[in-house]
């Protein structure tokens, strides 16, 4: 598990760990792929520019969540060098405002399709397409 902060400030936590800390893109690049948790609604998911249709495929089968395309810019498009990164929404709405909320039921039930997906053994290995 990566946390990381500043993502709405030019992603600065991310930047810094690639510029700065000793093999992390390395460390990072041995895993099949990764999942940021950051994604406002329910039931979505976002590759940005790295994920590969394949992987795009994958993370709606193995998920049953709709693709929200590619646009903006986040944490994994930094820290995903050769593997593919996904962003899946939450459960929280009214994002960025000062009625922002995570709905708990949405939550649990997200949390809950992650983990037996992610608890499958032998997870694929999907490469980032240039």
């Amino acid at each position: 598990m990566l946390i990381t902060s500043g993502e709405e400030n030019g992603v600065v936590a991310a930047r810094y760990l690639v510029e700065n800390v000793s093999n992390i893109s390395d460390t990072l690049q041995e895993h099949q792929f990764m999942v940021e948790f950051d994604l406002d609604g329910k039931n979505e998911f976002k590759t940005y520019e790295v994920g590969s249709a394949e992987f795009v495929s994958y993370i709606a089968g193995s998920t049953g969540f709709k693709n929200r395309g590619k646009n903006y810019w986040t944490d994994i498009v930094v820290l995903c060098k050769d593997i593919c990164g996904v962003n899946l929404s939450i459960g929280y709405y009214d994002n960025e405002t000062p009625q922002e909320y995570v709905n708990e039921n949405d939550w649990l039930t997200i949390l809950k399709i992650v983990r037996k997906w992610l608890g499958q053994e032998n997870l694929p290995r999907f490469l980032r397409e240039e």
